[in-house]
């Protein structure tokens, strides 16, 4: 994807974050957070979306 995360965001169980700020965002860490996001039972830690379609980023 080329962008870097601003945020620590983790999918919720485990809320082991699976993004930090300064790391590459890659396309198969977004399509994880965005099923969390859509199961009924889970949910992701550190957006400001429910859905997981806006992330924060680092620009340079």
């Amino acid at each position: 994807m080329g962008v870097v995360s601003a945020d620590t965001i983790a999918g919720y169980p485990p809320g082991i974050p699976n993004l930090l700020p300064g790391k590459e965002i890659t396309q198969a860490g977004l399509e994880y957070l965005q099923a969390v996001a859509a199961s009924p039972n889970d949910h992701v830690r550190g957006t400001y979306d429910s859905g997981v379609t806006q992330l924060r980023v680092v620009v340079s």
